[in-house]
C-alpha cells in the first residue's frame, strides 16, 4: 500500500534533500505575552546526553503615554546572549524571563523593561559546567508634551537625550525644531543606557532606537520617521533597525493615534527573509482595537525583545504607547552521535 511518504518522494524525489531550513534535534522556547499577571519563571531539563544551545533575550523597552500634542523616541532593545555546552539527563536551565513595563497610565516614560537571567547546569561528571547568563532589558521611551513647539527642541532641552539638528546637503539648517532625537536617556551617553548582555560565548549588547522631525508642528505625525532598532538573534546576527513613517487624521489613524502598530509589525515583516504578511485589517477604531486606550498600552504587540514604538496624538486625544515585547529563552537540544 502506498504510503505518504512514498507519493511524496515519488512526485518530487529530491523533496528530502531539499528541506535547509529546519534546525537539527529538539527546540524550546518560553516568552511571557500576556497581558496581567506575567508567569516569568523558567526551567527546563535535559532530555538525555548531547548539546544545549541557550539562547536569551530581554525585554524591549515600551513606548510612553501622552495626552495632548507631543510626540517621543521609542524604547530601546533588550540584549543577547547565547552559551552552547554539553549536558546529560540531569542537566537543567532555570532562571526569570524579562518583561516589559506594562504601565501604560504613566505619564511621560514607563521606566526600563527588566532583564532576562538563567543559572545552567552541564553534566553532572563536570563542576566547572555552570555558570550564569544575563541579557538586560532596554531603555523605556520617553514622550514630550509640546502643544506650541516642536518636539525636537523640547528633545534638545533635556540634555539627557542625543539630538542632531538636520541639515540640507550644503550643510545648512533644515529648518527650526527639524532633528534626529536618539533614546539615550541614562546619562546621555550609548555606554550609559544601552542593555548589556553577560555570562555567554556571545554577548551583544541592545540597540538604540531614534527619531527624526521634519516639521515643527508637535501634532502632524505624517514628517515624523521613528528608527526602530530590533535586538541581535532576530532578524540579524547583530540586529538591525525598522523604519517608518508616521501618519495623522487618516483613515487607519484617527487622530494620529496608534498607527505605530500597524506601521511597526509591517516594517519588521519586511525585515525578515520569510515575511507572512502586510499590514493588519483593524475594523475597530482603524489602528486600535475595541477598548482603547490603556488596554492597548498593556497589550504586547510585539516580538521578544523589540522596544515599544512612542505615542501619536494630537489635542484632546491621549495614547498610551507601544509596549516593549517581552523577554524569551530559546534552547536547542542536539542529541549525542
Amino acid at each position: 500500500m502506498a504510503t505518504l511518504s512514498s507519493i511524496i518522494l515519488a512526485k518530487n524525489p529530491e523533496f528530502s534533500a531539499n528541506e535547509q531550513n529546519l534546525e537539527t534535534g529538539q527546540l524550546f522556547y518560553q516568552s511571557p505575552v500576556q497581558e496581567n499577571a506575567h508567569c516569568y519563571i523558567v526551567g527546563w531539563k535535559s532530555p538525555g546526553v548531547g548539546t544545549a544551545r541557550v539562547e536569551i533575550w530581554g525585554a524591549g523597552g515600551s513606548g510612553a503615554k501622552m495626552c495632548c500634542c507631543g510626540g517621543g523616541v521609542g524604547g530601546n532593545p533588550g540584549a543577547y546572549v547565547v552559551k552552547t555546552f554539553e549536558v546529560d539527563a540531569a542537566s537543567k536551565v532555570c532562571g526569570c524571563i524579562g518583561v516589559g513595563c506594562g504601565n501604560a497610565d504613566t505619564l511621560c516614560y514607563r521606566g526600563k523593561s527588566t532583564g532576562t537571567c538563567i543559572c545552567w547546569f552541564g553534566k553532572a561528571a563536570d563542576s566547572s559546567l555552570c555558570g550564569c547568563l544575563c541579557a538586560e532589558g532596554g531603555e523605556g521611551g520617553t514622550t514630550w508634551c509640546s502643544a506650541s513647539s516642536s518636539n525636537f527642541c523640547c528633545a534638545v532641552a533635556d540634555s539627557s537625550f542625543c539630538t542632531t539638528a538636520m541639515a540640507n546637503p550644503a550643510g545648512s539648517a533644515w529648518g527650526s525644531g527639524c532633528g534626529r532625537v536618539c533614546n539615550t536617556r541614562t546619562g546621555g551617553t550609548l555606554a550609559g543606557t544601552i542593555a548589556n548582555a553577560y555570562g555567554g560565548d556571545l554577548n551583544c549588547p541592545g540597540g538604540i532606537s531614534c527619531t527624526d522631525w521634519y516639521i515643527c508642528d508637535s501634532a502632524n505625525h505624517c514628517y515624523a520617521h521613528y528608527h526602530m532598532r530590533t535586538p541581535a538573534g532576530v532578524h540579524s546576527t547583530c540586529g538591525g533597525t525598522a523604519t517608518f513613517s508616521g501618519d495623522h487624521d487618516s483613515a487607519m489613524s484617527v487622530g494620529g493615534t496608534a498607527q505605530y502598530q500597524l506601521s511597526h509589525r509591517m516594517a519588521l515583516e519586511a525585515m525578515s527573509r520569510a515575511p507572512e504578511r502586510g499590514a493588519d485589517l483593524m475594523l475597530c477604531y482603524h489602528s486600535r482595537l475595541c477598548g482603547c486606550y490603556e488596554n492597548n498600552g498593556c497589550q504586547t504587540t510585539l516580538p521578544h525583545g523589540h522596544g515599544g514604538a512612542p505615542p501619536q496624538m494630537c489635542s484632546g486625544v491621549r495614547d498610551q504607547g507601544q509596549r516593549g515585547g517581552s523577554g524569551a529563552i530559546r534552547i536547542l537540544w542536539t542529541p549525542a552521535a
